[in-house]
């Protein structure tokens, strides 16, 4: 008996450490600035993790004990039914513990170490052209095609079995990385720091900053040289050929940039924080969304809001365009579909009543971190351990494991060339890592983690395109802005990189194992990460500057 109840209060000691570092986390991802209380709550983020550390190997030693020991059957039993971080019996009767680093040396073969996997055979990177249109799900299966060589193709696992990674940490943000946009090896970067930068991927070198804004940039966008031109009404030669660049921030601005000279072009006031944008080709319209809740249309040409529809009830963390149709997320828990019809935005699907593909559980509303779209299909990560594939066209969600503990994240999404890349984050450890499957097969492939050298931090946005060389480079970015170039076999790595940051890829059993129900988690865990949000938001009422029409942060000046 008191075995049993030291394994119960062990297990509730965790949770509580764990709901305590989460809150921390979620005070560290927000824009505005914090108060003394929330500093001084973030400062003790390396204690409670040490002690949390401690506790896991508490745990671990006193489930070793209870399977060599019959008799503590019981004390087992009750520990497990404490929650999903307590040990997990694999299928092949293994001890897996919850999380990821368990799994760091697990090979794809039976019992083998990843970390010493010498790769027996060779693939190539096929090289196709890079384009800023989203993925379609016709285009990905092409794709999937066309990269098969010698039988193997990148949505093959044996491919990712056989590949190293060039791991390179660009410098030159103060702060957060906070969002993306690629357009060939030209690479732009947002940052809490109010900067917008350039960097060139095949130097892997900073080559312009962009500074004008004075609160944090949450969005930024690359427009094509052709969608560019004929914004601007100037043609030229291909060499001639400049790319807007599109930030919002919350400073409740759109700048727009130029590329070739890093001028600012103009500026807009939007009278809301912008929190995400995207560009409509097809209507020659910006996009942007903001945190109450609004989408717009705007027309660069004439710097104009020609449309503002109130779409989600919270902040929108994701807007995503697919020809003219217009997907966006919400801190809500919902996704809404909007068509752009001479040049107004008519709704067309509202994820309230959505059903899963299979089993009797039920899709739980929490809020959206990150959005991706491929076609009809729409990618979500969320809190919980698994991520969410949407057919808004069926009105059904589908899942798929996205983590090794319960307690984690998924900040970031990123479909490219039939490949879906999901960042994860180990609240345990405070460390995120890459997750690969095919996207037309939903297959699991490979882990990119770089925790044994030194680690990458929370993963807050993706990015993907293809190197001059053919190797491919996905791009992390969040407290740190990292590439992460795959190498096939028989190649070197590039010569700016140093052997320590080379790494192999891993395999991490759990995540290709069927998805779980993980929408038992109580409303209070959820509200409790709130908490700070909703101090601040009824302080500003107080101070009357929040209006709760248009919930904006920003008052006029």
């Amino acid at each position: 008996m008191f075995n049993m109840a030291a394994s119960m209060a062990t297990a509730t000691e965790i949770r509580k450490l764990r709901k305590k570092l989460r809150q921390i986390e979620n005070l560290e991802r927000l824009t505005r600035q914090l108060d003394e209380q929330e500093t001084v709550k973030i400062s003790k983020k390396y204690d409670l993790r040490e002690r949390l550390q401690e506790l896991l190997k508490q745990e671990e030693n006193e489930t070793f004990s209870s399977q060599r020991d019959p008799e503590s059957t019981l004390s087992s039993l009750s520990s497990e039914s404490f929650g999903e971080e307590a040990a997990q019996v694999s299928g092949k009767g293994d001890v897996s513990l919850g999380t990821r680093s368990a799994n760091l040396n697990t090979s794809a073969g039976e019992g083998g170490n990843m970390k010493d996997k010498v790769p027996e055979s060779h693939g190539k990177v096929v090289s196709s052209p890079v384009t800023d249109q989203p993925v379609t799900e016709e285009k990905s299966d092409k794709a999937s095609k066309i990269a098969k060589k010698g039988n193997i193709s990148r949505s093959d696992r044996k491919y990712w079995d056989q590949l190293s990674v060039s791991v390179c940490e660009l410098d030159g943000h103060n702060d957060m990385v906070t969002a993306l946009s690629v357009q060939g090896t030209t690479l732009v970067t947002a940052s809490r720091d109010t900067t917008v930068k350039v960097w060139d991927l095949e130097k892997r070198e900073e080559t312009g900053s962009l500074g004008g804004h004075t609160e944090t940039v949450t969005s930024v966008l690359i427009i094509s040289p052709e969608e560019t031109a004929a914004l601007t009404g100037e043609g030229g030669d291909e060499g001639g050929k400049d790319s807007y660049i599109v930030s919002g921030s919350t400073d409740c601005t759109l700048k727009v940039w130029s590329l070739k000279t890093g001028k600012e072009v103009k500026s807009v006031y939007t009278f809301s924080p912008v929190t995400c944008l995207d560009y409509c080709y097809t209507t020659h319209l910006l996009v942007t969304a903001s945190d109450g809740g609004k989408v717009e249309l705007w027309d660069l040409r004439t710097a104009e809001n020609v449309c503002s529809v109130r779409a989600h009830e919270e902040a929108v963390t994701g807007v995503k365009v697919q020809q003219n149709t217009v997907i966006s997320s919400g801190a809500d828990g919902l996704v809404m579909v909007h068509e752009v019809r001479a040049r107004s935005l008519m709704r067309v699907f509202v994820s309230e009543d959505v059903k899963l593909t299979s089993g009797s559980g039920k899709v739980h509303q929490r809020m959206i971190r990150s959005l991706a779209a491929a076609g009809h299909t729409v990618v979500l990560g969320d809190d919980a351990i698994n991520i969410k594939l949407l057919d808004w066209k069926k009105g059904v969600v589908s899942k798929l494991v996205n983590h090794v503990s319960e307690f984690a994240s998924t900040d970031a999404v990123c479909l490219w060339d039939d490949l879906l890349f999901s960042s994860s984050y180990d609240l345990d450890h405070g460390t995120g890592y890459i997750n690969v499957r095919a996207f037309s097969s939903r297959e699991y492939l490979a882990t990119l983690d770089d925790e044994e050298m030194e680690g990458t931090d929370r993963i807050v946005c993706l990015a993907c395109t293809r190197l001059p060389s053919g190797n491919t480079v996905i791009i992390s970015g969040g407290p740190q802005l990292k590439l992460w170039e795959l190498i096939p076999p028989g190649q070197s790595a590039p010569e700016s990189s140093d052997e320590k940051w080379v790494i192999v890829t891993q395999f991490l059993p759990e995540l290709s194992r069927p998805a779980q129900d993980s929408e038992a988690e109580s409303e209070a865990d959820d509200t409790d990460d709130d908490d700070a949000n909703d101090d601040y938001r009824e302080k500003r009422k107080e101070d009357g500057d929040y209006d709760e029409e248009t919930k904006s942060w920003c008052t006029i000046v």
